[in-house]
């Protein structure tokens, strides 16, 4: 088949990924007490922001997720910005 939009004259090419580890393919357990710790859930002091906080369901947490949450996390910059 043809490329993309970038590039339509570009052939496809096929990957077997059945020997390929996908490093991002987690949970991502612990990353919900980031996002809280950052939007306010939970804290005492003149530093809340409880309206931001306010807005996000606890059962959605994961799409208040930002680039800053995954390198505070622990992933590489490089990782991130893919």
């Amino acid at each position: 088949p043809q490329g993309g939009r970038k590039h339509p004259q570009q052939e496809f090419i096929q990957i077997d990924t059945t020997n390929i580890l996908f490093i991002v393919g987690g949970a991502f357990d612990g990353i919900e007490g980031i996002v809280k710790s950052r939007l306010g859930d939970k804290t005492i002091g003149f530093g809340t922001n409880s309206d931001e906080a306010a807005e996000v369901d606890p059962k959605n947490i994961m799409q208040a997720v930002i680039p800053e949450d995954l390198l505070k996390f622990g992933l590489i910059p490089e990782f991130i910005g893919r």
